[in-house]
């Protein structure tokens, strides 16, 4: 016999609504499915039925009925209970600034648990283009760190907020914070200062490594306690959200086992999941992944084969993802249509003992344009700096390993996010010379900070993929180069470094 749930369920108060102003909710009994114990309603403000909507407990996967009720039968290792944002409404907050889309389940129950959703009509329908902000690496560790994230990077995604004409959003790539689960919730208030929908991404110091492994107790079992603490100051770690024409999926590929012991991957369970929520997805949609370790041709990464071929039966995919502390665009071919992968280097750069990373790459973050189910832009925004500040040129023979390579021989530049797909071209006294040579070496004007003064390992050191060199017709001339991406947008450089360009700490 079916059972008869209906639950008053307590709705939280979102950012821009309230309770006061829109009309009472329709509640609906909810006849219980045998072996179903989470259950709900999603209905829009007006009390009308939300139908269609996905929900999820973050490993099997179903969706709202004309009723805009869904039934899911919990795993026993969920903690939550979330919807799928759809494209046409407003994202809400929750009291801590985090999307409104996640209920904490009782995994005590021994009933059906009941939770119920309000969603909020988009008054301008669904955005055919917008702008994405994905931001690799805030990683806070102190109240240091996080006044220089308030100071530095903050106004100036505000600034770049302020230049859009279109309707945003962000997610950040993992490593929020930096071992310091205490913190979690002050460093996730930061996020409200900035006025745009911040979604999250675990990353590998944001599981709590300061918990003992349990005598006995199984891998799984360990993972699932490291993320409490992120959980319960952000979100769940794997979820999905609609936004215009592109379908997020956000997934946690950190397989963490204590005290910064982990593998880059993601489980079949997780696979799974994925499989099942992209079954909702139209295939004329684009999908963007983003995790925390890159996937590229790493061996760790044995489910690579299977994500890229479920992403890449859709209009188009990208993977945005961070970790690295360097710029790289990686192209996938594996399966047919490329796949970028966009690693983005991090905003706290060398853990904000400066202002640029490993590579030389200056902290920031990513700014892209979506126009219906295509990424038609985007840039690496270097914080402080305007938007064309694409690369650095040198002098090699001020620099500690490129010294005896003079300025006869040779012109070199650092462009942060280039790949094969990028032209980089020296010009002289305006006219055009040559087309410069991608190679890879270390970015020498960072050593000496990195090697000698922070006295890190040399592994800190990035050996880059994105220098460019040529052999100038004149060492007198005046030289500049221009940069062609591949989405046909032209930076000019014409600033010779010849000393620290960048702030350097201790």
């Amino acid at each position: 016999m079916k059972r008869i749930l209906l639950l008053m369920s307590l709705f939280s108060l979102t950012v821009g609504c309230s309770s006061s102003d829109e009309p009472a909710k329709v509640r609906i009994p909810i006849e219980v499915e045998p072996g179903c114990d989470v259950v709900g309603r999603i209905a829009y403000a007006d009390g009308t039925p939300a139908e269609g909507v996905v929900v999820s407990d973050g490993y099997s996967v179903t969706a709202t009925d004309c009723r805009g009720v869904y039934q899911l039968t919990k795993n026993e290792a969920a903690r939550h209970v979330f919807f799928s944002y759809p494209e046409d409404c407003r994202i809400q907050f929750n009291q801590a600034g985090v999307p409104d889309f996640f209920r904490r389940l009782n995994r005590g129950a021994t009933g059906p648990q009941r939770q119920d959703f309000t969603l909020h009509r988009n008054e301008q329908g669904v955005p055919e283009s917008f702008v994405f902000i994905p931001m690799g690496d805030p990683q806070m560790k102190t109240q240091a760190h996080m006044a220089r994230f308030v100071d530095e990077i903050v106004p100036d995604v505000n600034r770049t907020l302020d230049e859009q004409t279109l309707p945003c959003i962000a997610v950040t790539l993992g490593d929020i914070g930096a071992d310091n689960a205490g913190m979690f919730r002050s460093i996730a208030a930061l996020f409200r200062e900035m006025r745009v929908a911040f979604f999250h991404t675990i990353g590998n110091h944001d599981h709590d490594g300061t918990i003992p492994v349990l005598a006995g107790e199984s891998p799984e079992d360990y993972y699932l306690r490291s993320i409490v603490s992120y959980e319960e100051a952000f979100c769940p770690v794997n979820y999905s959200f609609n936004f215009g024409r592109v379908h997020f999926v956000v997934m946690d590929d950190v397989r963490y086992a204590g005290n910064q012991v982990y593998a880059n991957d993601l489980t079949d369970e997780q696979i799974e999941w994925l499989r099942q929520d992209l079954s909702y997805v139209p295939r004329d949609k684009m999908v963007f992944v983003c995790m925390h370790t890159p996937v590229r041709k790493d061996r760790q990464f044995t489910r690579r084969s299977e994500l890229l071929a479920l992403v890449s039966r859709f209009a188009e995919a990208h993977l945005f993802v961070g970790h690295t502390h360097y710029s790289q665009t990686w192209i996938h071919t594996d399966f047919g249509p490329k796949i970028y992968e966009h690693i983005l280097s991090g905003a706290c750069g060398m853990f904000w003992h400066g202002t640029i990373a490993g590579d030389g790459t200056p902290n920031g973050y990513g700014v892209y344009r979506i126009d219906g189910n295509s990424l038609s832009n985007g840039r690496y925004k270097a914080a402080r700096y305007d938007e064309g500040y694409q690369a650095r040129i040198y002098d090699p023979s001020k620099y500690e390993g490129w010294a005896g390579t003079d300025w006869e021989n040779y012109v070199l530049a650092n462009v942060w996010c280039a790949s094969e797909e990028w032209t980089v071209e020296l010009y002289e006294d305006d006219v055009k010379t040559k087309t410069m040579e991608r190679f890879s070496d270390y970015d020498c004007s960072v050593r000496e900070w990195i090697v000698y003064d922070l006295k890190y390992d040399f592994d800190y050191y990035k050996k880059k993929a994105n220098l460019y060199r040529a052999v100038p017709n004149s060492r007198t001339s005046k030289k500049k180069i221009r940069i062609t991406d591949h989405f046909g947008n032209v930076w000019w450089e014409d600033r010779i470094t010849t000393d620290r360009d960048y702030t350097a700490y201790r």
